[in-house]
């Protein structure tokens, strides 16, 4: 019978199950009275093929609600418009939280794209525009997203209690090959960089990597950057020469791409996608956690905010008609923002009328709305009312 057992062999005499060996498929059919088993544990990650009713509360170990530590990864949110082309600099170019980083020859597109796996609707896409056919030291393309501080601490780092972190992600790309993924702590300045493979050109792939606890390097609890995630395309000797890394250490130039073995702009087809990015406490990667459109728009607006209506109307400010003198106006931002932004003004018209004037400026109050100032002068004095548009931002960068 090796180790498959009638299921009276497994019982004591006081119908508690004995310590037993099973195979595989060992049991197929059994029944077992009420209260049988009053203590079991179940280890070592089992599967239910079927489904699996609880008459009981069930208690995950960890939360599963607002588990996904990145903003927008299913990159559904574009406020700043759905494609940049002809890149040859770093910043976030279209997909919200998501930089594009560049130093060297060579530019890229980037866009917002609907070729995604089945269960997403969007994915960044990264496309060589022209190649650069030498890989310089310095040189590297790259896509980095930055978590707040405080949205790290759960993870304890810096404590006894550190818990791991899993990161899972859906790739699609036309190089097959080693891809370096960097995390980097900003507070303690430590990182550790893993490598994943990608195995079919043209395919979107699920890739999960873990990264152990550190009870050593502390995420200060403040809204700076605490931990930030880099997907490497392309990166020269001076990020690649040093050694494989097993653990957390401090940062070195040629830790931070090492084993990355592909060159993004080696060739006018390349493309890159990304997709489904999601980081979580713990050693496994759950399904991904979908969240409504207002409330990842509303959680990217926390860092970048422009109104999507057609004409880009920020605020509006209003005088007594025919009054000379200078005077000001205030909007609210529709959520918080992590720190005073940086405001830009585009423009600035007579409401209704759509007149150009001048005399705007603006001065960011605090963060939770900004004031404009209009200069009166010839040209715009007594005017009652102006449409200010533009843009505040308090990126993590």
């Amino acid at each position: 019978m090796g180790n498959t057992r009638n299921l009276g062999d497994l019982l004591n005499a006081d119908s508690t199950i004995a310590t037993a060996d099973v195979a595989d498929g060992g049991i197929t059919t059994a029944k077992l009275a009420d209260d049988a088993v009053t203590g079991a544990k179940i280890e070592n990650n089992p599967t239910i093929a079927g489904n699996l009713t609880v008459s009981g509360g069930f208690i995950p170990s960890t939360a599963y609600s607002n588990r996904n530590m990145i903003t927008n990864g299913d990159m559904s949110v574009a406020q700043r418009g759905t494609s940049s082309t002809g890149q040859s600099s770093s910043g976030i170019k279209c997909v919200d939280q998501f930089h594009y980083l560049h130093n060297g020859g060579g530019t890229s597109d980037i866009s917002q794209s609907s070729t995604a796996p089945n269960e997403f609707k969007n994915s960044l896409k990264v496309e060589c525009n022209s190649t650069d056919g030498s890989l310089d030291a310095g040189d590297f393309v790259g896509i980095r997203h930055h978590i707040e501080a405080q949205n790290c601490q759960r993870l304890s780092f810096g404590t006894s209690s550190a818990k791991s972190i899993t990161i899972s992600f859906h790739v699609r790309s036309k190089q097959t090959g080693t891809y370096a993924l960097n995390l980097f702590l900003d507070d303690d300045v430590v990182h550790f960089t893993k490598t994943y493979t990608i195995s079919s050109a043209d395919t979107f792939e699920k890739k999960t990597i873990t990264f152990p606890a550190n009870t050593s390097a502390v995420v200060e609890d403040d809204t700076g950057k605490g931990i930030e995630f880099t997907w490497w395309l392309r990166a020269g000797s001076t990020f690649t020469s040093g050694s494989a890394m097993t653990g957390y250490e401090g940062y070195s130039n040629g830790d931070v791409a090492v084993g990355h073995a592909v060159d993004f702009l080696d060739n006018s087809a390349n493309e890159f996608y990304l997709t489904g990015v999601q980081v979580e406490i713990g050693d496994v990667a759950t399904p991904f956690e979908y969240i409504p459109f207002a409330d990842n728009l509303a959680r990217c607006q926390r860092y970048y905010y422009k109104p999507a209506s057609t004409n880009n109307v920020m605020g509006r400010l209003n005088s007594p008609a025919g009054n000379l003198n200078d005077f000001t106006g205030s909007i609210n931002y529709p959520v918080t923002m992590r720190a005073t932004p940086t405001i830009t003004v585009t423009n600035s018209v007579e409401a209704g009328t759509g007149d150009t004037l001048g005399g705007v400026t603006s001065t960011a109050s605090n963060i939770w709305g900004i004031e404009f100032i209009r200069t009166a002068n010839d040209s715009n004095a007594g005017r009652a009312s102006l449409d200010v548009r533009g843009e505040a931002s308090a990126e993590l960068a």
